[in-house]
């Protein structure tokens, strides 16, 4: 006499392995069934749990009155239940009872769905609470199928690719070719519009609920708008939250170009200016509790910092000085 635990028993026929936790008693090479009390399910379907619990011990030879047994419940309910989920072509006894592998299926010639339907069956159930995924062999998380998702770059529409941008835009040697970019908070939660000019890098910082394409390309617009009569060229990555760039290239007579996917350094100016951001604002804060007051401080001191490059000008000096027009208030 032995209780044999973790599922693991031995009887007449061999080594099986019973589809749930639990201890049973053993004696002489027989498998002693606990006996549970009865009609514990019988007021109610059977759950999930129970379902599976029937497939692998009819697989595994037993019979529905030991399945009866051990889910404390009448034959008859065992009985229904098959009878109910079995495949008509399992054969009269159910002892077959469908696993959800179409493998099986394709051997016997029966029609069934393919093997993704059912994994994102059980990992919607998951979602809603189910236990299915427990029984699978990997209970990794499921990767996503390529060409089934999608960021919303293509339904970007009427959208000129970066190539086409003029070639003087290269030389760096006019004041208006901008780039153009957002800066996420924590859990995709807030966000900073971040506009830098590739010839002096001066920067317009403005706050964002979210990446909402309406509200971006206002706030974009309203920072622009001074500088307009001085305004080429503007290129974005390809972020569903710019689909309002048509919008955008009419309130400030602008051409809006997209940047292709995985070429940062097509907007490296942005991406420089986004590090320097960073320093204030570290990944993983929570932008959306952040003040305009104090996305203004930082751009002011981004903005007023000397450069050796520009002769140790303040950036908001070297504009002023290119557009040789004291009145428009570039500095925050």
């Amino acid at each position: 006499m032995i209780w044999v635990h973790n599922s693991l028993y031995f009887s007449r026929t061999g080594e099986k392995r019973l589809p749930f936790s639990s201890s049973f008693l053993m004696v002489k090479g027989y498998l002693c069934l606990p006996s549970l009390p009865r009609n514990r399910l019988q007021d109610e379907s059977l759950k999930t749990g129970a379902r599976v619990t029937i497939s692998r011990m009819l697989s595994s030879g037993y019979t529905k009155a030991d399945i009866a047994r051990v889910l404390g419940v009448a034959k008859s309910m065992v009985t229904s239940e098959v009878k109910r989920n079995a495949d008509a072509a399992a054969g009269p006894t159910g002892t077959s009872w469908p696993t959800g592998r179409t493998r099986r299926a394709e051997l016997e010639g029966i029609s069934c769905v393919s093997e993704t339907t059912i994994y994102r069956y059980i990992a919607a159930g998951r979602k809603a609470g189910g236990v299915l995924y427990r029984y699978l062999r990997r209970t990794r998380p499921y990767r996503r199928l390529r060409g089934m998702y999608t960021d919303g770059r293509r339904s970007i529409r009427n959208r000129m690719d970066i190539s086409e941008r003029p070639q003087e835009v290269n030389a760096r040697q006019r004041f208006g070719d901008l780039e153009v970019d957002t800066v996420m908070g924590a859990n995709h939660k807030g966000a900073l519009l971040t506009i830098v000019d590739r010839l002096t890098e001066y920067i317009w910082i403005r706050k964002l609920d979210g990446k909402n394409a309406t509200e971006l390309a206002g706030k974009l617009a309203d920072a622009l708008l001074p500088c307009k009569p001085w305004l080429h060229t503007i290129p974005a990555y390809n972020g569903k939250e710019f689909a309002e760039h048509q919008a955008i290239a009419r309130a400030i007579n602008i051409l809006f170009f997209f940047a292709r996917p995985y070429r940062s350094w097509e907007r490296g100016a942005n991406e420089n200016a986004k590090g320097l951001i960073r320093k204030f604002f570290p990944k993983k804060t929570a932008l959306e509790s952040i003040t305009q007051e104090q996305v203004q401080r930082v751009e002011h001191l981004l903005n007023n910092r000397p450069i050796k490059r520009l002769g140790f000008l303040a950036l908001a000096e070297t504009v002023n000085k290119i557009l040789f027009n004291k009145k428009v208030a570039f500095a925050a």
